[in-house]
């Protein structure tokens, strides 16, 4: 199990977590607007030295924050507290960002920063960003709490988001179809090995506008990994989301099996399994295949499985072309589900830029009996070994 329960991800990442802007009188101790810190220098070139010298320093676990009460907020609990939408950042811009509580899923805190002509200011976390009444949640007990992440909204007379990042190195979009499934990751550190799988984090981000685009900044850290990342993510005029990436790896420690541009989905059972269905629903998956564009341009289909154990395929390459986690069917009568509409979940497909060399595209699928679990990882494994005090960079774009 990659995640413990995806549908808290995706409840947490629909439209109903936006509440309607609260008032000053109901918040506490509220200005009715965003709090910042001092500004202070950044660019992308300090918060990859940053990453260096981390890399060359033990890891740090983050630091658990009224670990109790956020061990008590479950699926259920989270849906309850309502984001104020008088805290959003660049509230009247054309991306507004709101922030996420913490909660049993995602309970370790976010730094977040607001960037603008070369300066950063911190957003200083409160509990009166979060409207709790719902909840029965004491405010004041959660003063020092911190975000759980962020999304960006399509605008603030629109409230339905398109972009988010939370968890981990999670982070996903919704597509022309407004619609969330599978999901992107920063990094996959041994996944599908005998070894535990290891999660680094986005620690710390930085956002900034960049024009029709949103820059985000974002520093990595695990026991292994640290790293620089950054994100310029469009929504054009169809509702296509792109995003360029670019990032800078640094090794603390050797690392077996290395997954660049991971995707994340889930797979239950499709047409080529009917036999496992557990109720009316034909087909229950965020994705169906694996798609490939290998370097000599060949393309190749993998229709994907619930395998009876974990199965990891190797697709030997040489500077690929692309390669992406798709939904091809979209046919509403081979689901037959008007809740969580797997119809419309998006595909995602990743395009190298640059020579990314020898490797593999790597497909791991985990056996699920369920569909809250995301069981299917794809990700570029290169050839070269992962030696401690090292460092890669790859860039590549994100439709």
């Amino acid at each position: 199990m990659l995640m413990p329960d995806r549908r808290l991800l995706l409840a947490a990442l629909s439209a109903s977590w936006l509440a309607p802007a609260a008032r000053a009188a109901d918040a506490v101790n509220s200005t009715g607007d965003l709090r910042l810190g001092p500004p202070r220098d950044f660019s992308f070139d300090w918060l990859t030295a940053l990453a260096q010298k981390n890399a060359t320093q033990p890891y740090k676990p983050p630091q658990s924050r009224a670990a109790q009460i956020i061990k008590g907020i479950d699926f259920d609990a989270v849906q309850k507290i309502r984001f104020r939408a008088d805290h959003t950042l660049w509230a009247q811009g054309p991306d507004p960002v709101s922030f996420f509580h913490l909660n049993k899923y995602s309970a370790d805190p976010v730094i977040l920063h607001a960037v603008e002509g070369g300066k950063a200011r911190e957003i200083l976390y409160g509990p009166d960003y979060f409207d709790y009444k719902a909840s029965g949640l004491d405010a004041h007990a959660l003063a020092n709490l911190g975000f759980a992440g962020f999304r960006v909204m399509d605008a603030a007379h629109k409230p339905t988001d398109w972009l988010a990042f939370q968890g981990a190195s999670y982070f996903r979009s919704s597509g022309q179809d407004a619609q969330y499934g599978a999901s992107a990751r920063g990094i996959a550190i041994n996944t599908g090995t005998a070894t535990p799988e290891e999660f680094p984090r986005f620690s710390e981000f930085w956002l900034e506008t960049n024009g029709p685009a949103i820059a985000i900044h974002a520093l990595l850290d695990g026991p292994s990994i640290t790293g620089a990342y950054r994100f310029d993510a469009m929504k054009n005029e169809t509702g296509a989301v792109v995003m360029n990436v670019h990032s800078v790896l640094f090794f603390r420690a050797d690392i077996a099996r290395l997954g660049i541009a991971p995707l994340t989905s889930m797979y239950w059972y499709g047409e080529n399994e009917r036999r496992k269905a557990a109720d009316w629903r034909p087909e229950i998956h965020d994705s169906d295949g694996l798609a490939l564009w290998t370097g000599k341009g060949e393309r190749i289909w993998r229709p994907l499985i619930d395998p009876p154990q974990v199965m990891t395929n190797a697709f030997l390459d040489d500077n690929p072309k692309g390669f992406g986690l798709i939904q091809r069917d979209r046919d509403f009568e081979n689901y037959q589900d008007d809740g969580a509409f797997y119809n419309r979940r998006p595909g995602i497909w990743v395009e190298p830029k640059g020579d990314w060399g020898p490797g593999a595209v790597q497909l791991v699928e985990i056996p699920t009996d369920d569909e809250i679990h995301d069981n299917i990882v794809a990700c570029w494994r290169p050839d070269a070994p992962i030696k401690r005090g090292g460092s890669l960079s790859f860039d590549y774009r994100l439709y």
